[in-house]
């Protein structure tokens, strides 16, 4: 395992750019096919659709397993959309990893607590912590707010959808997106940005985005399904 991430690291060195893009591919398109494994959108309406959009939430905010007890797998291989995959793919080599591969640094050199007096009173540890709580406020106070419709207006455009299907989606996703969004992530990347070099910020945000990818990619498809039936 260790030389794994140490040739993963003398990889990202050399070519960050490309080692970023593949990564968080890669890791988009795991999270949309544990949700077509685990949440099979053809198979969910009425009562069942809403137990398992509870379930996908539960998983995401507690981290509890995804249970995929008695689903035919044959069934759910047979009927996969791995186009739908190959979407978040894209979305996160092309869309995604370009924009973190420079807002992480972004908020590193920029973005710390404003200068008051007491600041200069305070050991380096409490400095570092405040620095980190600045950091964390406008990720989730400025990029999130963007980052969420980035997310469904990306893969609407590559479904070929109009812009009304795509008033629907976030009329119906967002706010709860977000909420959702600052159950899981404020308190992670509290530790991801006081903890983890900068240069590997990225790489912890997509493999914690596994089971966001999941969830993501399962209210995309809700909403689809909704706007089918309308």
């Amino acid at each position: 395992m260790a030389g794994i991430f140490s040739r993963y690291s003398t990889f990202l060195n050399k070519k960050p750019q490309l080692a970023n893009a593949l990564t968080t591919g890669f890791l988009f398109g795991a999270g949309d096919f544990i949700a077509q494994l685990g949440f099979p959108a053809d198979q969910e309406n009425g009562k069942d659709q809403k137990a398992k959009h509870e379930a996908t939430l539960n998983t995401i905010t507690n981290s509890q397993p995804i249970a995929t007890t008695n689903i035919n797998l044959k069934s759910i291989l047979a009927n996969y959309d791995y186009l739908r995959t190959l979407r978040g793919v894209l979305y996160g080599a092309l869309i995604f990893s370009p924009i973190g591969s420079r807002l992480y640094p972004f908020l590193n050199n920029r973005i710390f607590f404003p200068s008051f007096k007491f600041k200069a009173r305070l050991n380096q540890h409490n400095q570092k912590l405040l620095d980190t709580f600045a950091r964390v406020c406008v990720d989730q106070l400025c990029w999130a707010l963007v980052g969420i419709p980035l997310y469904y207006s990306c893969i609407t455009i590559m479904e070929g959808q109009d812009w009304q299907a795509l008033k629907l989606k976030l009329h119906e996703n967002y706010v709860e997106t977000l909420v959702n969004n600052w159950k899981v992530w404020p308190v992670f990347q509290m530790c991801n940005f006081f903890f983890v070099p900068v240069q590997l910020r990225l790489l912890m945000v997509n493999v914690i985005s596994v089971l966001w990818n999941c969830y993501l990619s399962f209210e995309n498809s809700r909403a689809n399904q909704e706007i089918q039936h309308d």
